[in-house]
């Protein structure tokens, strides 16, 4: 299969060559010139193609007959891998992920996206997004098909073309119209799982610290996460408020954490519900900073968040998600 991501550090490299630095561009006569007497890899793209698609993916723009390299396109040209102090056109890692990027966010691309990852289906054995043949649809966009085959969203088996395990959510969501905003939701909520099962433990941790040092090692000892057996409890700690505590739990702890320097997080009805009946027993540790080594920051403690936030008007939630009864 032909290497087309190849073509757009040769149109980055061309323009920036040709153009020398020049504010007014080349001509697109002068970069099809130069693109056509460079032999394209077997000669299996259209160089006129080529400067449109480099257009669609925003690595250069057209005013009136004059290209320009953009910002982006500076960017793919950065990402390139020189050696001995010339540059290797071959495609790095970091450039077929940043033009991954980039075809995902084009909305010249979204239409094709679309038809394309309609026509994969479930493989309910494998798990996986295939599509029953190892040719590429007709009907698909040829060029736009194979570049997502050089950055391995797809691969070829004895079943047809699959979608690679790792892209999986995109295609869900490709194909089920799902706006960016909602399947970087679901990314969120996923990562805030890891994350917080990190801050669940610097919470075990900061807790039985906390009251050996007020001299209650038995209620250290006595320190539950009470997720890990009861997960629509609506808080994961179990704790103690301190000396005056007897052997009964009374500092229920609902832990957020965030790998950032600021905390945002999501916070359930069940949750809500929960800390409203608890009041000041219901505690919210967040936690910033949280690394996969184990480490964070604790940022702040509050008691008696439903207050906090709701009755006292400390923060202003937003509501993401829906529920509908009918």
């Amino acid at each position: 299969m032909a290497n087309r991501l190849y073509e757009f550090n040769r149109v980055v490299v061309a323009i920036d060559d040709l153009s020398q630095g020049d504010e007014n561009g080349i001509s697109q006569a002068t970069i099809l010139d130069s693109l056509n007497k460079i032999s394209l890899r077997a000669r299996s793209t259209n160089a006129l193609n080529l400067i449109e698609d480099s257009i669609k993916l925003g690595l250069i723009k057209r005013e009136g007959n004059r290209i320009y390299l953009t910002n982006n396109g500076r960017r793919l040209y950065s990402l390139q891998h020189i050696q001995d102090g010339t540059i290797i056109i071959d495609v790095t890692y970091e450039q077929k992920e940043f033009l991954f990027g980039l075809i995902l966010n084009s909305v010249q691309f979204e239409k094709d996206l679309h038809q394309i990852f309609s026509d994969f289906r479930p493989h309910y054995v494998k798990k996986v997004w295939f599509y029953d043949s190892k040719a590429i649809n007709s009907n698909w966009n040829q060029d736009l098909a194979n570049y997502l085959f050089e950055i391995g969203v797809f691969h070829i088996t004895d079943d047809g073309i699959e979608v690679t395990k790792n892209h999986r959510i995109l295609a869900s969501r490709i194909r089920n119209d799902i706006s960016k905003t909602e399947e970087d939701l679901y990314k969120l909520l996923e990562m805030q799982r890891e994350v917080g099962a990190t801050a669940e433990e610097l919470t075990l941790s900061y807790e039985r610290t906390r009251l050996e040092k007020l001299g209650r090692v038995d209620l250290a000892l006595s320190v539950q996460q009470i997720s890990k057996i009861d997960v629509f409890a609506g808080y994961d700690v179990e704790s103690f408020d301190g000396t005056e505590s007897g052997l009964v739990p009374d500092r229920m702890i609902e832990v957020k954490g965030t790998s950032t320097e600021k905390p945002t997080f999501y916070w359930t009805e069940n949750e809500k519900n929960v800390a409203k009946r608890l009041g000041s027993r219901y505690w919210l540790y967040v936690w910033i900073n949280v690394s996969s080594e184990g480490s964070g920051k604790l940022y702040k403690i509050i008691q008696n968040p439903y207050e906090e936030f709701f009755v006292r008007g400390g923060v202003n939630p937003e509501p993401v998600l829906y529920k509908i009864g009918l």
